[in-house]
């Protein structure tokens, strides 16, 4: 019997050969995968830390305890670690509105999957909400990007702040590699006690009730717009708990 050519064989034959090279659908040989990878599926949680949450009424330094913070963020995204310094656009366009004492979301989307699985940085932008934007369960923050309500040695206060900056985000330990079949947790985490360190209330009680915003005391407004920047920090959801520990952020600024 004459054999068969190559190319007369079986596609049955033709299709195990493929297999074993490597090629063909579904492939997992060495480079299978290279272009996009296994991915990600990203999940980001705004919290607070330092104080807990629990509590009636977090106090802070100074006197000030605080009964309600919400905040709005976006666009926000993390820049994958190969394209660290050309970065690319946010994959959250946002807004992601949250109650930092509580830890929930009450709006937005906060998930997005990514080809890459190693970042070095996030991009966070605050965004201050229109009405159309808000929330119900956050309607004072209409307008605004952070409100603060709360009291200083017993004398309530009130605080807005517009702010719309851009900040990067680096996380401490070197890029977060972030790998899995579900959702990886990453916490965008305030440090409370930094937003009121240089806020110097306390000169303001003999006036009630406190009003702190972009009209009423302009000082205490730009001490705590800057002490919110410095308490943003990038952590990622170590033990795959979805809740932000001791351990992961470490307790510092």
């Amino acid at each position: 019997m004459k054999p068969m050519s190559k190319a007369c064989l079986p596609l049955s034959i033709l299709g195990a050969l493929l297999m074993a090279c490597g090629g063909g659908p579904g492939s997992s040989g060495p480079d299978a995968g290279t272009a996009v990878g296994n991915g990600v599926l990203v999940d980001v949680k705004l919290r607070g830390y330092e104080q807990a949450l629990q509590v009636p009424q977090m106090r802070f330094a100074h006197g000030v305890g605080v009964d309600a913070i919400f905040v709005s963020v976006g666009p926000l995204g993390l820049v994958p670690t190969a394209r660290c310094q050309g970065g690319g656009p946010p994959q959250l366009p946002g807004p992601i509105v949250a109650d930092l004492r509580s830890g929930g979301t009450l709006g937005g989307t906060t998930k997005f999957a990514s080809a890459d699985t190693s970042f070095c940085k996030m991009t966070l932008g605050f965004h201050p909400l229109s009405a159309a934007e808000t929330p119900v369960a956050a309607a004072p923050l209409t307008g605004a990007s952070i409100y603060v309500t709360g009291n200083v040695d017993n004398v309530p206060f009130t605080l807005r702040s517009s702010m719309a900056a851009t900040l990067a985000l680096v996380p401490g330990g070197g890029p977060l590699k972030l790998e899995g079949p579900n959702a990886h947790v990453v916490f965008v985490a305030f440090q409370l006690d930094a937003w009121f360190d240089n806020l110097d209330l306390g000169k303001l009680k003999n006036n009630p009730p406190i009003v702190v915003d972009a009209q009423h005391n302009p000082d205490q407004l730009a001490a705590f717009d800057q002490g919110v920047r410095e308490s943003a920090h990038l952590f990622d959801d170590a033990n795959g708990n979805g809740e932000l520990e001791s351990n992961e952020h470490g307790g510092g600024k």
